[in-house]
């Protein structure tokens, strides 16, 4: 999946010469357009690997999906802007010497239930951001992101988040 999203934020930033452009597709396409690429991309790329790697069991292309299920958090950081996409679990930090806050807020469900590109439609469960903030600007920063086992080790969020700005300090 991280490949799949590398792979397409690449193509996207060298398809764009005007990087305000980009900026504007993201924000208005992101989290349908681009995310539907991402859910049907990462759908092929399992199935072919597991043709590839000469499994032949017996599944559907949903059941075999399920086997690889996994959830998505990714950013572009260019120089005038920052791009984020969640899908399923996961959390994305931003902190600095005064602020340490979520980049995006996604779903969060109940339990260890959450959304999956597994799952059809996936790209649906989507959610995006986009910060303009160039890149230069208000150094030092950073941005963390961590799967929910991260954050679920923590007694509470703003333990969590504490731990954040520890990193940050670091």
């Amino acid at each position: 999946a991280t490949k799949v999203f590398c792979n397409l934020m690449t193509e996207y930033y060298n398809s764009y010469d005007d990087l305000s452009a980009l900026a504007t597709f993201l924000n208005r396409e992101g989290d349908t357009k681009l995310a539907r690429t991402i859910d049907l991309t990462w759908k092929e790329e399992v199935l072919a690997a597991q043709e590839r790697n000469g499994r032949d069991i017996e599944l559907s292309e949903n059941e075999i999906c399920m086997l690889y299920g996994t959830t998505l958090l990714g950013m572009m950081i260019v120089e005038d802007f920052a791009f984020t996409l969640q899908i399923g679990d996961g959390d994305i930090v931003f902190s600095d010497s005064d602020t340490v806050n979520y980049v995006v807020n996604a779903d969060k469900l109940l339990g260890v239930e959450t959304y999956s590109l597994a799952t059809e439609n996936a790209w649906k469960n989507a959610v995006t951001g986009i910060f303009n903030k160039e890149l230069t600007t208000g150094l030092p920063y950073m941005y963390l992101l961590s799967t929910d086992g991260f954050a679920n080790s923590f007694a509470n969020r703003t333990d969590f988040l504490n731990t954040c700005k520890d990193y940050f300090k670091l």
